[in-house]
């Protein structure tokens, strides 16, 4: 496959850390790597416009039982059900507070309440720890009869595999008026042409996806279908799918993959190819409008899947 350049913003983004030296996440340790994500996710909410304050949503956090702390976003307006949102950051960086530009402006886009979970993560919590949290919050959203429906499970990267490993576990998917796959990890082998796309620097790279599978599975644990997710097609395939895809990043293929696997074992599935973008552009879209202009994309497809439209 061949894709665009990086858009101008997006390529400026890239020679921006390059010139302040910013190591890739496999160069450091997995404590220096935590602390250098939070400052850049810092970082961007500061820069993030519109300003997330000014968004026409309210943040709180809410204590479930059996799931913990989570961030609920609420749009002022009516909303059109409830999204579950799981962070990414291979497995290992991130968490709800960070998540919090793309949740409040999803909430905005989508006109729907977002609740953001706060799964463990690796070191300290490896799989499938960060996974049965996941697992604990849809499941008790799903029967839950307070929560606004319909609802959706939706995050990106590694965010994006936990999300659809959850459906797999979940004896109550087929309740779920859908997922959004935000450039989904499904391969943990990183065996497919795109993982060389990549070959270093700054951005995400397969060094920096085998560092981050080391540190979630020991290596028996890699053919485990709620991480490898072509072997868990059929039972996330029972609920429609919004997949994007962005040229610029080793995930590309992978992603590609699942949306077609899951095609073909009869799931309804949309593809939103972006080329000119890398991988973690949209939780960087409020200071990149090409991002934006993708995230706006997925939200109002989003939309039609909450109002069970053809997609």
């Amino acid at each position: 496959m061949e894709d665009e350049p990086l858009a101008w913003e997006a390529a400026a983004i890239v020679d921006q850390l390059i010139a302040d030296k910013v190591p890739p996440v496999s160069a450091v340790d997995p404590e220096t790597a935590q602390t250098l994500n939070a400052q850049a996710e810092a970082a961007v909410a500061a820069m993030w416009r519109p300003d997330i304050e000014d968004l026409p949503v309210q943040t709180t956090e809410v204590v479930r039982d059996g799931v913990g702390t989570v961030r609920v976003h609420t749009p002022t307006q009516d909303v059109l059900g409830t999204l579950l949102w799981v962070h990414g950051g291979g497995w290992m960086l991130g968490d709800a507070v960070g998540a919090d530009p793309i949740a409040r402006t999803l909430a905005d886009l989508m006109q729907c309440q977002v609740i953001a979970v706060d799964h463990r993560q690796a070191p300290q919590h490896p799989f499938p720890e960060g996974l049965e949290d996941v697992e604990a919050a849809l499941n008790s959203l799903l029967v839950d009869e307070s929560v606004d429906k319909p609802l959706l499970i939706g995050g990106d990267s590694s965010g994006a595999n936990l999300a659809a490993a959850a459906i797999s576990q979940s004896e109550n998917a087929d309740r779920l008026a859908g997922q959004i796959l935000i450039y989904p990890a499904v391969d943990p082998t990183s065996s497919l042409p795109s993982v060389d796309i990549v070959v270093g620097g700054p951005m995400i790279s397969k060094p920096d996806m085998e560092y981050f599978i080391r540190y979630y599975a020991q290596p028996e644990q890699l053919i485990d279908p709620r991480i490898a997710l072509l072997g868990a097609v059929d039972a996330i395939a029972r609920v429609p799918a919004l997949v994007l895809t962005v040229g610029h990043d080793p995930l590309r293929d992978e992603g590609l993959q699942l949306a077609q696997a899951l095609a073909d074992a009869g799931d309804v599935v949309n593809v939103i190819h972006a080329p000119e973008l890398f991988h973690g552009s949209l939780t960087s879209a409020g200071v990149m409008s090409p991002a934006m202009a993708r995230l706006r994309q997925v939200a109002a497809e989003a939309v039609r899947l909450f109002l069970q439209e053809p997609i």
